[in-house]
């Protein structure tokens, strides 16, 4: 979704919402303090409680009208009401999930009880019940990530290597010799031969930096920087745009579909989207990948080559062989924005050996005890 998309989402949720949600949203705004999609993402969240406070009998009325009196004489107990209403009755399962919901009304509640004035320069909001309400440790430790991460990445640039052959030479090959039925294959065919080099590209871009692919799809030619041999992009709690270096093999896989993008793609010079869709709909016109149509992309390919990954285990997979490689924590976290290096350090725990090490020494002693 791009920008002026989710400016325009943000102005229609913000106008059914009661008006001190939108002068949040105004202060979030102000100097970048949140991003667009992170704005949004809590408008999402502020819908499902208001509304829920109106279907539950808190307050008799649209929720445009709620009133700051009601948050106020909301009690602790009603929140975990609230919160067994997420766990019972959404589609909202897991911990990690009810979190960041919570997380986002604990933000709107500080914000209205500690930063909000009235015109007496009194808080907006005179009590604070998130302030009583703590969030559970839902995230799993850097060890157990680190496991549940092993079967699903490429662990040396050799198997990243065979992978982005396999897109470029043996996907066709592949698929003509699979059950598929023929118009199944003609229809792969058919848009590998006129998407091979942007596909190819952007695996190698993504497999060869770790960015995100929000990031990789948001990408404008003027964002790439051959100097540097690295691509400008904005960093989740960062201002203005990041330089993320990328591979060689990044850049010549960029190049060449750079090469064919106009004319395969029907469009101008002026065109700022690095990766685009083919030409759709009555005006057969010409836009930027969407970030579903990517990640469906990435799933295709994977599931053809036999190890199926999502286009955040390829992300994964970068940093598993950058520590592999370089064993630099503090570059690994720079290179993917991680404010955490914690978050980083679970790669480290891929290759951790010593556990399995320890108990092949009690088996060897063992034995030559006996």
């Amino acid at each position: 979704m791009q920008k002026e998309q989710i400016f325009r989402l943000i102005d229609e949720k913000t106008m059914h919402l009661p008006r001190y949600v939108e002068l949040y949203v105004d202060y979030k705004r102000t100097d970048n303090r949140a991003k667009p999609n992170t704005l949004l993402s809590y408008l999402y969240d502020y819908e499902r409680f208001f509304g829920w406070l109106v279907a539950e009998g808190y307050y008799k009325g649209p929720v445009k009208t709620i009133p700051l009196s009601i948050l106020e004489e909301l009690k602790r107990e009603d929140i975990q009401y609230f919160q067994n209403y997420l766990e019972r009755y959404t589609n909202i399962e897991k911990r990690s999930s009810r979190n960041r919901m919570m997380s986002s009304l604990k933000s709107l509640f500080h914000h209205l009880s500690q930063i909000a004035e009235d015109e007496l320069g009194d808080p907006l909001l005179k009590r604070n019940v998130m302030a009583k309400i703590e969030l559970k440790n839902s995230k799993p430790s850097a060890k157990a990530q680190a496991d549940s991460l092993k079967g699903r990445v490429f662990k040396s640039s050799e198997e990243i290597s065979d992978f982005i052959q396999f897109v470029e030479e043996l996907y066709p090959k592949t698929v003509t010799e699979s059950h598929e039925k023929e118009p199944v294959k003609k229809r792969l065919l058919h848009y590998y031969n006129l998407n091979k080099e942007r596909d190819t590209a952007l695996l190698a871009l993504i497999l060869g930096s770790g960015l995100r692919i929000f990031e990789t799809v948001m990408l404008d030619i003027g964002d790439i920087d051959w100097i540097e041999r690295g691509v400008r992009v904005e960093r989740k709690g960062k201002e203005g745009k990041s330089l993320i270096h990328m591979s060689d093999t990044a850049k010549e896989y960029l190049e060449r579909y750079l090469a064919i993008r106009e004319e395969r793609y029907r469009i101008s010079s002026k065109e700022k989207a690095v990766f685009l869709s083919l030409p759709t709909g009555p005006n057969n016109k010409t836009g930027r990948l969407t970030k579903r149509a990517a990640q469906e992309m990435v799933l295709k390919y994977t599931k053809w080559y036999g190890k199926q990954l999502s286009v955040h285990n390829l992300r994964h997979s970068f940093a598993t062989v950058h520590w592999a490689e370089n064993h630099d924590v503090f570059g690994l976290q720079s290179q993917l924005g991680h404010n955490d290096p914690q978050t980083t350090q679970r790669y480290a725990l891929i290759f951790d050996d010593t556990l399995r090490e320890q108990i092949d020494k009690m088996d060897k002693k063992k034995s030559e005890s006996e």
